[in-house]
Order: structure tokens, then C-alpha cells, then sequence
């Protein structure tokens, strides 16, 4: 995991997804899933297919932020758009 956090603050969008999932699987409840959130986003932003459609479900289903089924849908079309 060290590595991983390391990897995630330098920008690497892997490393980034796989610390929100592994945020999320924690089991720590709202918080752990605020970071995963946080995690996704910022691999996301940087055109990361698989963290698009992980945050569009994070999105569709309230989980770390308020739902948004339009975020959602956004997010999921950009990572469709991707492939």
C-alpha cells in the first residue's frame, strides 16, 4: 500500500483507482468512501477510463458523495467514450 500512496501522489492513475478501491473495501464506512471518491476523481480528471466509470457508480449510488444521477450518467459516458 505504501507504494500505491506514493504512486497515487506522484499522479499515476492506476495506482489512484486502486487506492480507492482498496479505500472502499476498508469497511471504515462514509469516510473511507469520501477518500475512494477522492482517489477516483483525481484519476478521472486525468482521463482514466476505469476511474470514470468507478466514480459514475459512486455517483449513481451516493456512495462518499450526494447521488447524482447526472454526474453519474456524465461520468459513465466519458469512460464510454474512452473504451
Amino acid at each position: 500500500i505504501p507504494l500505491y500512496r506514493r504512486a497515487a501522489r506522484d499522479g499515476h492513475p492506476l495506482a489512484q483507482v486502486r487506492l480507492g478501491v482498496v479505500e472502499m473495501r476498508s469497511g471504515q464506512g462514509a469516510m473511507d468512501a469520501a477518500s475512494a471518491v477522492n482517489f477516483l476523481g483525481r484519476a478521472a480528471l486525468r482521463g482514466y477510463a476505469p476511474a470514470m466509470y468507478r466514480l459514475g457508480r459512486h455517483y449513481a449510488e451516493g456512495l462518499g458523495v450526494r447521488r447524482d444521477l447526472a454526474a453519474a450518467q456524465s461520468w459513465h459516458f466519458k469512460a464510454a467514450r474512452l473504451g
